[in-house]
């Protein structure tokens, strides 16, 4: 009788230790309209939108790793409604299969208009990481010229996703990855109108990119006053803007009248690549500039840009040209000269 007593003792004790080991589950909550941030994080796990957060603050102070802010239909104005590590907290994940998500509910228009200038999404201090932003717009319009809230802005950050994102009518950059925000990724995002006529020649840039090794792939990037995509970091030992790939993006109608902007440049850093692009109706194509090291320019399909359709000046060793096709440019491929001999080959201008 003892030896069946303490075999149902073990027995119990190790399904505790099971049931101990087993991981949270993930958990959804919700930010209504409707909702009160007095509400407990509990609470906003509701699909009543009375029992839901308020703010969007509120409702990604709840977030742990592996959980998800459903954001509901409407347009959001306050302070509180940004993603902001220097106003709110922000967590991280671990991974991106355990990532924090912040998405706009399916099916449902969620905008934010953050107040004067101020950016839809800053991660700028306790290097925040394996974040997923999905599905919502981010839009500027409160903030007038002059202003330099960029709608996205990281720095220190790394690993984070945006997904179905649409930014615009920011004064200064749409996006801005500054130095130090390795990793990062924007999928099919939206990024548009973006700085302002009467503006600095050295901004309203699509994105601005002065870090390494992100992906940028299936993006619309058009209607910027500066540059659709500017890589390009003129500090330090120059180094961050390497491994960088842009690839499979639509990219056009950039650059003020007058400007020199071009839909990509790529500058001081190594190894970055733009692949598949569709870039046609800028001030020019690509250019590969001051000190960019094995850049390599594949396959891309550029048109009826005012200037060169590639351009290529300044630059170090190991660049090459392959593959692209060009049409009705105002020059198709111009090599003013640069360190090293530049490959340029299979190109097909018509």
């Amino acid at each position: 009788m003892s030896g069946e007593i303490s075999l149902f003792r073990v027995s119990s004790f190790l399904v505790v230790l099971c049931l101990a080991a087993s991981p949270a589950r993930a958990a959804t909550y919700h930010v209504s309209q409707e909702g009160h941030d007095a509400n407990s994080c509990a609470a906003a796990q509701s699909t009543s939108p009375s029992s839901q957060k308020l703010t969007i603050a509120a409702g990604v102070a709840c977030l742990v790793a592996g959980d998800t802010l459903l954001i509901h239909a409407g347009t959001y104005t306050g302070r509180g409604d940004v993603i902001d590590t220097e106003l709110f907290t922000v967590r991280s994940g671990t991974s991106f299969s355990n990532a924090i998500t912040v998405a706009g509910a399916p099916g449902e228009t969620v905008i934010l208009q953050p107040p004067y200038n101020q950016s839809g999404i800053r991660l700028v201090t306790g290097q925040p990481h394996h974040l997923i932003f999905r599905n919502f717009t981010i839009d500027l319009v409160n903030s007038t010229p002059g202003t330099d809230a960029a709608g996205i802005y990281l720095r220190t950050a790394h690993h984070i996703r945006f997904e179905s994102l649409e930014v615009m009518h920011s004064q200064s950059f749409g996006v801005l990855f500054s130095t130090n925000t390795p990793n990062n990724e924007m999928v099919n995002c939206r990024i548009h109108d973006n700085g302002y006529e009467a503006g600095p020649h050295t901004n309203g840039h699509g994105v601005y990119i002065s870090s390494s090794n992100n992906l940028f792939e299936g993006n619309q990037v058009y209607n910027n006053y500066g540059y659709g995509f500017h890589v390009y970091n003129n500090s330090g030992s120059h180094a961050d803007t390497s491994n960088n790939v842009i690839r499979g993006n639509d990219i056009h109608h950039n650059g003020r009248p007058g400007s020199t902007a071009y839909g990509i440049v790529f500058a001081w850093g190594g190894g970055n690549v733009a692949q598949d692009n569709l870039i046609h109706e800028n001030n020019g194509g690509i250019q590969v500039y001051s000190k960019a090291s094995s850049t390599g320019v594949y396959q891309n399909t550029i048109f009826h840009n005012r200037d060169e359709g590639i351009a290529l000046q300044y630059y170090s060793e190991g660049n090459t040209i392959i593959g692209n096709s060009l049409t009705s440019n105002g020059e198709s491929i111009m090599d003013y000269g640069g360190e090293s001999a530049a490959i340029v080959e299979s190109n097909v201008v018509q």
